[in-house]
């Protein structure tokens, strides 16, 4: 079980977060919410306490064997009862006879998995939280470093890489809301029975809900109907927003990376190897990496869609497919989070780089400047004509400075001085607010995160 993995998966595992997926994790909360539906069955009067404190004193993960665990399973054919076998196997009679009672399947395991989940979304929105400071520092960095700004694949005018780092964040802190409701929504236990209604403990069974769910600092579901799956598809938009804008990023690297390009890349350890037979080849491993798994990530909401309209208070095909689709989920978000706590770290600025480019086009970035300081004397259309027709020419030709070539115009040689429309052509003359911005978006970023 694991989502897309290469070298990467090694060198950044996240032992604190594989430790909550180990089975023995699993087991252990299964028996635990046992134990304390019997201690609270017991003082609502709904199991004797003498049969509580059995299940407390034997019931004990030192009771399970995953091999007999397994015999059972052949045998029996059901997951949750070949564990009731296994954990009550050496048990006294007294331990036995209120064990799981009152209750279904899925209250253990939903409930359960649930409880994991938490703990996993403690571990990814720490994370997430370095990912956001990672590039809050980098934004800071950068914050004058001069770079195009590209609309439609093109040079549009000058900004900041500082800028472009805080669009990043901005969306990514917008995506870090969505992905902590879904969560907050997901966060929810049931234990009322096969069809939610507290068929076999009536008005003591949701008291007992009720009581579990203050029991463990968790929200007891209103209506526990096991055919409620839509927090678990808001917990997956959540996981898959938050994907999203990484896999902008890491695409926005792994574009920009290319040797044409190359005005900010992702730092590669001069040891690794990036092909068996081209030994130049640094490849940008971490966006690819992001890359791969959000892709499989995405195509897990269209299934679970579907998996919800399923009808019926309980139908085990959509069950199958939800748990499933939640599982890969955490590990193809698990993937894409590893790398971007990395990529966040080791994104490199080649400031030369940038403004060369930036300066290939001799100033042409800036007729948007020039546009508008001459729309001051004869107005937004004819200086939008004026331009377009000089701007169009010193492309198609290249046989001109830009500078000559709008000297040369009658209207702008009359009304400006060569010295000033050099000055409008300058990149650093027309950045707008892109620092000013980016210092904001650091700024709300500190205030947010601590």
């Amino acid at each position: 079980m694991s989502g897309l993995t290469d070298s990467k998966s090694l060198t950044l595992r996240d032992n604190e977060f594989l430790n909550l997926l180990e089975d023995e994790v699993k087991f252990k909360w299964w028996i635990k919410l046992e134990k304390v539906l019997a201690e609270e069955e017991a003082k609502l009067g709904i199991i004797p306490k003498a049969n509580s404190d059995a299940i407390q004193k034997e019931v004990s993960f030192d009771n399970f064997s995953m091999e007999k665990y397994e015999d059972h399973l052949r045998e029996i054919g059901h997951g949750f009862y070949s564990f009731v076998e296994t954990v009550l196997e050496g048990t006294s009679d007294e331990a036995k006879k209120y064990f799981h009672y009152g209750i279904t399947t899925q209250n253990i395991q939903q409930s359960s998995q649930i409880l994991i989940i938490r703990d996993i979304n403690q571990v990814f929105e720490a994370r997430l939280d370095k990912i956001v400071l990672n590039l809050a520092d980098l934004a800071e960095k950068h914050e004058n470093d001069i770079i195009p700004a590209r609309t439609h694949s093109k040079h549009a005018m000058p900004t900041t890489f500082g800028y472009i780092v805080a669009s990043w964040i901005e969306e990514l802190l917008s995506a870090r809301k969505m992905f902590k409701q879904g969560s907050e929504l997901f966060e929810e236990i049931m234990f009322g029975g096969a069809i939610g209604a507290f068929n076999s403990l009536g008005e003591k069974g949701y008291m007992l809900q009720e009581n579990i769910g203050k029991r463990l600092d968790i929200r007891p579901m209103p209506i526990p109907s096991r055919n409620i799956q839509s927090p678990r598809i808001s917990y997956l938009m959540g996981m898959i927003t938050v994907t999203n804008v990484l896999h902008k990023i890491a695409e926005s690297v792994y574009n920009n990376s290319t040797e044409e390009l190359s005005e900010f890349k992702e730092y590669s350890d001069p040891s690794q190897v990036g092909s068996s037979t081209m030994p130049h080849k640094i490849n940008p491993k971490l966006s690819k990496g992001i890359i791969g798994n959000s892709a499989k990530l995405y195509d897990l909401i269209y299934s679970s869609l579907f998996a919800n309209t399923k009808p019926y208070e309980s139908n085990s095909s959509s069950y199958m497919i939800l748990d499933a689709n939640v599982n890969d989920a955490i590990l193809y978000f698990y993937e894409v989070m590893i790398r971007s706590v990395s990529l966040s770290e080791n994104i490199i600025f080649d400031k030369g780089k940038a403004m060369k480019d930036i300066l290939n086009n001799g100033g042409l970035d800036n007729s948007e400047f020039v546009m508008m300081k001459l729309s001051e004397s004869i107005g937004k259309y004819n200086a939008h004509s004026i331009i377009h027709d000089l701007a169009i020419k010193y492309q198609n030709s290249k046989n001109f400075n830009y500078l000559d070539l709008l000297m040369e115009n009658e209207l702008i040689a009359k009304t400006h001085a060569r010295e000033e429309v050099e000055n409008w052509l300058k990149p650093e003359n027309y950045i707008g607010l892109s620092k000013e911005l980016t210092e904001i978006t650091v700024k709300k970023v500190r205030t947010e995160i601590k």
